[in-house]
């Protein structure tokens, strides 16, 4: 069995069955999900990086594939890449909720009881109120653990008991939680959402579910991400959904790259 190097540093063993699955949830046929863990197999190396694989697996894709099951397979990738300096993982989840029919507010102060709390977003839906809080990870391997859930059920236990008590607060990140994380949250019924859990309900399934995918799942430069997030495009389909004269004139983009990316996230959407 191939030893393989996480991003982390930590080994583990390379699993076909890991890349099918993968390939799977992107949105391609079993049989082509095959053939690339097939091919990827026979390439695959001691000591392999796993960023590496990543990149070889992109190509076999654009290889057998369209680019909207790349953009897809490249989901975790795109999450982990929002800058965290001007919150646009915090941002993006406001405007996933809103796709799922909620009424969300960003980046607001709340009182408790005892002290006020800067929360990332409230939801409103069918007469519940809800807090939100985000915990987001450059690097996409990272567990969020027990002490995060602790801090954050500390926040809703505060809000409780002061003058506008909400019904429950979510804990939403792009990682995997700890076994710790998951049973003390269960204990408390605090849900959290992250990458593949909870099963029917996690990060990836709710942006498959709603076509929210964060815009730039498109491929583009760092200086283009944070320009057109700026101007509150945070989806993919929200920037399918502009005129590429307007784009071009709110960013400062050539029209011809307004152009491009505006086509590229309507490719995505038809898949």
């Amino acid at each position: 069995m191939v030893q393989i190097t996480k991003a982390d540093g930590s080994c583990t063993v390379f699993k076909k069955s890991k890349i099918v699955g993968t390939c799977l949830r992107s949105g391609l046929s079993k049989e082509i999900a095959v053939k690339i863990a097939d091919e990827l197999d026979r390439g695959v190396y001691e000591g392999m990086r796993t960023r590496e694989i990543l990149k070889k697996t992109l190509s076999l894709i654009d290889k057998y594939e369209s680019k909207q099951h790349k953009y897809k397979y490249n989901l975790k990738q795109s999450i982990a890449e929002l800058d965290p300096e001007h919150h646009q993982f915090e941002r993006f989840i406001t405007h996933l909720f809103r796709e799922l029919g909620y009424k969300t507010r960003w980046n607001v102060i709340v009182q408790g009881e005892v002290i006020e709390h800067q929360i990332d977003s409230l939801l409103e839906k069918g007469g519940r109120k809800l807090l939100i809080e985000c915990k987001h990870h450059i690097n996409p391997h990272r567990l969020t653990g027990l002490g995060t859930v602790l801090t954050t059920w500390a926040v809703l236990d505060d809000v409780r008991k002061g003058p506008n008590p909400y019904n429950n607060i979510w804990l939403v990140n792009n990682t995997k939680f700890s076994n710790h994380a998951k049973k003390y949250s269960a204990a408390k019924k605090m849900k959290l959402i992250g990458w593949n859990f909870p099963k029917g309900g996690s990060l990836p399934e709710l942006i498959e579910k709603t076509q929210a995918y964060p815009a730039n799942i498109i491929s583009m430069s760092a200086k283009e991400r944070k320009i057109i997030m700026a101007n509150n495009i945070l989806l993919a389909k929200e920037l399918a959904s502009c005129k590429p004269d307007s784009l071009s004139k709110k960013t400062g983009l050539r029209k011809s790259r307004a152009e491009e990316l505006v086509e590229k996230a309507k490719t995505l959407l038809k898949a």
